[in-house]
């Protein structure tokens, strides 16, 4: 029911009006003054006002005015009634701002068309005043989630990890938020995990599909789980938590700057590039799997595609949005453009080179994709330490300090048979079983490489009997991780026998101790070999053995090369760690001459 303010001194003519918008179904309230009029519109703020244009305190046409003035910007219909002959009346009336102006005596039937007319049109502006209202509560709702959501996903995403400073980036959503993600880490061992996803779709349901992916890639990232154990565990949260109709393009990379090897499982996504000289010619990486969350646990694909890192090179990462962003003619950026933007430019400046090419391609057209790039800068030499270890650890006062206060000694054995070594992800195992005994973070680094060095070359060499001269071969690299691949899934017989303790007996340490059943090897000449390999080739494999005598107070080997054991001293953690970042080279000159001597 509408509410109505009846103005009028003549109480004849008042009970004539107030009957007639009876009639109209209205809520009346009479007044009989202009002054009472304002008082009430003040208090009450009706939807529709019926005067005479004269009064007995004000004129119709002044009262209109106020009217106006008073409910602004409210529209408030003012319907005046005017004396006979008043035609000049009529248009002041509608120059103040009436809606409405009828001539006493009014009759009952033109009265209730008038009223009728223009209640229509008060309700037409009710309704779209709810909906205004309604749709400002719901930008208020949207933008409140908006941020909570933004907030949510920057914490998630952990994108002060992306500060790596071997890596530059870029996002362009679509729309408020995007559908693809970047995350990176590094390992115990230093190496740099990068994840590039895509989810189906972009905008908020896009970005929300690549969410479940984000925490386990980090968790397993900084305990150094292998690539291929990640991709089985991203694919089956997105399977456990996504409906079925969704699914997340990735691509995940290893780059191992210790042993100079890039590793790459490509699942939906467009080939990864290695940029060499300068960016004028490209390695493309082939590999093709389908995308996290199509296939079960059982059909997944998990085989990576190895190449050496190339020297002064780059890993180029991108989505399928980066392609297919078309111009008002709709011819897409493609492959070609992509090449020609990157090409002879430095790393430092390729984003901002893409980004530029990008836009002007679009020429002011919004991209119907989210679009993300990710470059990863392959010098070896240059970012091989992350941000996070490259400042050495903080001594305790006490060696009982530096174990949390315990100084107690404990041991550990296992033995792993064929089924365990090809199921488990062996060393983040054995570095969390460390981390049980409450050895300190600041060793976990140098642990982290002893342990990859000790198992990977048992599990490689003793058990798989992998000839690592095949590394040096054209696309040997490749080659050796896809028979290492291959042998491990046909492994039916083998084992590796693992022993840590805790000792006290001329300072603290850890003694790792690693057995294969393989036949061993002559271990003497093989180090000669290492050394005479590192110094013409710096970032060629062997390196583990200079790095595990480097890093190790004691190295030896027995049973004829299938044992091995190793002492890490607790105490000198900062100067080892220092030493066991730097190049090949310079660890070989770090060796005592007699060292040398011997070996050759």
């Amino acid at each position: 029911m509408i509410k109505v303010l009846l103005v009028e001194s003549n109480a004849a003519d008042a009970q004539h009006h107030k009957t007639a918008l009876e009639q109209c179904a209205c809520d009346i309230t009479v007044v009989t003054s202009g002054t009472a009029a304002l008082n009430y519109i003040r208090d009450h703020q009706p939807e529709f006002v019926v005067a005479a244009d004269q009064l007995s305190d004000i004129e119709g046409t002044e009262l209109c005015k106020s009217i106006q003035a008073a409910l602004a910007p409210t529209w408030c219909p003012v319907l005046l009634l005017g004396e006979p002959n008043s035609e000049e009346r009529r248009v002041v009336a509608f120059e103040a701002g009436a809606d409405a102006y009828l001539i006493k005596p009014v009759s009952s039937r033109m009265f209730a068309a008038r009223m009728q007319h223009l209640m229509r049109s008060i309700e037409r502006e009710r309704r779209e005043r709810q909906r205004a209202e309604a749709l400002s509560r719901y930008n208020t709702i949207e933008e409140e989630d908006r941020r909570v959501a933004m907030h949510l996903m920057d914490r998630l995403v952990n994108r002060e990890k992306l500060n790596d400073p071997a890596l530059s980036y870029w996002i362009q959503p679509a729309a408020s938020f995007s559908g693809d993600l970047i995350a990176a880490a590094r390992t115990p061992g230093k190496s740099l995990y990068v994840l590039l996803a895509d989810g189906t779709g972009h905008g908020l349901a896009a970005s929300l599909n690549v969410l479940p992916i984000t925490a386990p890639f980090y968790r397993m990232a900084e305990r150094g789980f292998s690539i291929d154990a990640i991709v089985r565990e991203l694919n089956s949260k997105v399977r456990e938590l996504l409906p079925r109709d969704r699914f997340v393009a990735a691509t995940l990379a290893s780059i191992n700057y210790q042993d100079g090897i890039v590793q790459i499982w490509n699942g939906g996504n467009p080939y990864p590039m290695l940029l060499v000289n300068g960016g004028t010619s490209a390695v493309t990486c082939a590999s093709r799997h389908l995308p996290l969350g199509v296939l079960d646990q059982e059909e997944l694909d998990t085989s990576l595609e190895t190449h050496r890192l190339p020297e002064h090179g780059s890993l180029l990462m991108y989505s399928d949005g980066l392609l297919e962003a078309e111009n008002a003619q709709g011819s897409a950026f493609g492959r070609a453009r992509l090449q020609t933007a990157l090409a002879g430019i430095r790393q430092e400046a390729r984003i901002e080179r893409l980004k530029r090419a990008v836009s002007h391609h679009l020429a002011g057209v919004n991209a119907h994709d989210d679009i993300s790039v990710v470059v990863v800068d392959c010098d070896q030499g240059m970012k091989s330490e992350s941000p996070q270890t490259s400042t050495p650890p903080k001594r305790a006062a006490n060696p009982a300090e530096r174990l949390g206060g315990s100084g107690g000694l404990w041991r550990v054995n296992m033995s792993l048979t064929a089924p365990e070594l090809k199921r488990l992800d062996v060393i983040p195992m054995l570095l969390n079983l460390l981390q049980q005994f409450k050895i300190p973070e600041d060793h976990a680094g140098n642990l982290f490489t002893i342990l990859s060095e000790l198992f990977n070359n048992a599990l490689d060499h003793g058990v798989l009997r992998l000839d690592s001269d095949l590394k040096d071969q054209p696309n040997g690299m490749e080659e050796y991780y896809n028979e290492r691949a291959e042998r491990l899934a046909n492994l039916e017989f083998g084992s590796i026998d693992i022993g840590m303790s805790h000792i006290m007996q001329g300072g603290q340490a850890i003694e790792i101790m690693v057995r294969d059943s393989g036949v061993g090897f002559d271990h003497e000449s093989a180090v000669e070999k290492v050394v005479h390999h590192a110094l013409n080739n710096p970032y060629g494999h062997g390196r583990g053995i200079l790095l595990l005598k480097r890093m190790c107070t004691e190295v030896t080997y027995r049973r004829g090369g299938a044992e091995v054991y190793v002492r890490y001293p607790l105490e000198e953690a900062a100067r080892l760690e220092q030493e066991s970042s730097r190049p090949p080279a310079d660890i070989l000159s770090g060796i005592d001459a007699a060292v040398l001597s011997a070996l050759h």
